[in-house]
């Protein structure tokens, strides 16, 4: 008797699953979250392609249905990533009405496949999301991935501006930079202005057009001929600059705010 049950179970379930999925049934496979009935999406995942790092942040609208008997809100949604920006009402949705759930991606310094879960969180359900939804797509490398770099001083940026010498012992510090002119870049100093135990280089000794480099500052004890000031400054040549903007700092002597100094005032 019961081998015509199970048959009849078998033959009925794909007449089953769409009705489920009209009833608004929202889970995504492999969250390991269940559907949950009452609110639908016209599609859990959304695929933007290729899109270039440089390029404007992309968005993606999921619109969705309340299938329940009561009014639904959205009170939450956690993303796993804060590249991907969700924008929602928390206003009631009446049954039979429809809303939208808007997320804003913003892929610099996402570069590569990306794969963005959003968990929407609803009354319908209480400690798990109502609805899995899901951003996918590639993101183009940039060929000058200037938002790697906090400071600017014309064409020339740079990840800091200053390096710290404690004064004890030979040492090299380099500050990371890039080209972002259309023309090859030579940087120099005065070094009549710099105390002879300190040396500056860029390499490449020429930066061309998005090219990336390391400004260089060595430091000789040997060559130390007076007591260093507390703070030294660095006017770099060969830029369109006036000097105040165009100035790096060498602070010497041990200190607890290295790490802080490192980022000083003039951002881009």
């Amino acid at each position: 008797m019961k081998f015509p049950v199970i048959l009849i179970c078998v033959f009925l379930l794909p007449v089953w699953l769409p009705g489920l999925q009209a009833e608004g049934y929202s889970g995504v496979s492999g969250t390991g979250f269940p559907p949950v009935p009452g609110m639908s999406f016209d599609s859990l995942s959304i695929d933007i392609g290729r899109i270039d790092e440089d390029g404007e942040p992309v968005k993606c609208v999921f619109r969705w249905k309340n299938h329940s008997g009561a009014p639904v809100s959205v009170l939450m949604v956690r993303t796993t990533c804060e590249c991907l920006v969700p924008e929602f009402s928390t206003e009631p949705v009446a049954p039979g009405g429809e809303s939208t759930v808007t997320f804003v991606y913003h892929q610099k310094g996402h570069p590569g496949k990306i794969d963005r879960k959003a968990f929407v969180y609803t009354g319908l359900s209480s400690g798990s999301p109502t609805a899995v939804l899901e951003v996918k797509g590639t993101v183009v490398p940039s060929s000058r991935p200037v938002w790697q770099y906090r400071y600017r001083m014309g064409t020339l940026l740079l990840r800091q501006t200053m390096v710290r010498i404690d004064g004890k012992e030979k040492q090299v510090e380099r500050i990371a930079c890039m080209n972002d002119g259309d023309s090859g870049l030579s940087l120099s100093v005065d070094s009549s202005a710099l105390p002879e135990c300190f040396s500056f280089r860029c390499e490449p000794a020429v930066l061309g057009p998005g090219e990336t480099g390391d400004i260089v500052i060595s430091f000789d004890p040997g060559k130390v001929r007076d007591s260093l000031l507390d703070e030294i400054p660095v006017i770099l040549q060969g830029l369109d600059e006036s000097a105040g903007d165009r100035t790096l700092k060498i602070k010497t002597g041990e200190s607890r705010e290295e790490v802080l100094s490192a980022y000083p005032e003039r951002k881009q």
